[in-house]
């Protein structure tokens, strides 16, 4: 049968035969799903983190608040202060092109993760009072409903200049002028987190968590061939994956394998694995982990 265990980082799928399991439902009904949603949490050792969200509807209304870590001595802490709240429209023309931009097929073939989670580890401080970043931090993540549908992504830092992703320039330039707007300030009382009848946040309550370690919850086993049992071919295939902020797995190579059918087997069971993804000050975020797929 198969077995999880959990150590550390390093999470361990033993694999005699495969059993089945069931992925937990996360499925949401709502009927006021906004045109895009976004969270940016951004900073560096001098300011500390800034954490905001944004609605935008197809009518051009729109619902954003920001959250700033205060600062003891000059210098950031982990408490946080009250949000900014501010609610209006947007114009015309800027909703247009906000339309036109993720209307794009280039726009609509983004995906998953972009950019590199693996330095961001290094690039936070942990004290009693909470986190605070070592190093510069920008992580960008955007849920967009268009015509054809809908996707989720995030970014890592910059967005790059190649085809597709000047089209994902233009659209995160576009929500950082959106998020400057300082127009409809509304009271700190309003604050609800960009809460939507559609949305996977619930209530007005807010507190930053972090958690840099994401949590395995489905790890179907990988296939063990006859022949290769037969033949007496075994071990452990190490893997290392990118748990995407949706929980699914992304990038995944092999750092110490068996052989070449039995990597490619770990592989393909690793892809189909489900996460709760790691968190930082709340926001979910893309983050690598180690896996042991053992045969045996």
């Amino acid at each position: 049968m198969n077995q999880i265990l959990v150590t550390g980082v390093t999470f361990l799928a033993l694999a005699t035969a495969t059993s089945a399991q069931q992925i937990p439902s996360d499925i949401n009904n709502g009927s006021a799903f906004p045109l895009v949603q976004v969270v940016h949490i951004v900073g560096d050792q001098y300011v500390g983190f800034r954490e905001s969200c944004l609605l935008v509807y197809a009518d051009g209304r729109y619902h954003h608040e920001t959250r700033r870590q205060e600062h003891a001595d000059g210098r950031p802490s982990g408490d946080w202060q009250l949000p900014d709240v501010f609610e209006g429209r947007i114009r015309a023309g800027d909703l247009q092109r906000l339309k036109e931009i993720v209307e794009s097929e280039n726009f609509r073939a983004v995906t998953g993760t972009i950019g590199d989670p693996r330095p961001l580890g290094a690039s936070l401080l942990f004290g009693p009072r909470g986190v605070t970043p070592h190093a510069d931090v920008n992580i960008f993540e955007a849920s967009v409903a268009h015509s054809s549908g809908s996707q989720v992504f995030e970014v890592f830092g910059g967005t790059g200049r190649r085809q597709p992703r000047n089209f994902l320039k233009l659209f995160v330039e576009w929500v950082n002028e959106v998020e400057k707007r300082k127009d409809g300030r509304l009271d700190q009382a309003l604050a609800n987190n960009c809460a939507t009848s559609s949305s996977m946040r619930t209530g007005s309550s807010w507190e930053p968590t972090t958690r840099l370690a994401a949590k395995p919850i489905y790890t179907p086993g990988p296939e063990y061939p006859a022949d290769e049992q037969n033949a007496g071919h075994a071990g452990k295939v190490l893997i290392q994956a990118i748990v995407n902020a949706d929980g699914s797995v992304g990038q995944v190579s092999v750092k110490r394998g068996i052989n070449p059918m039995l990597d490619r087997g770990a592989l393909e069971a690793v892809r189909r694995w489900k996460f709760v993804p790691a968190r930082l000050n709340g926001v979910a975020i893309a983050m690598p982990v180690n896996l042991e797929v053992r045969l045996h």
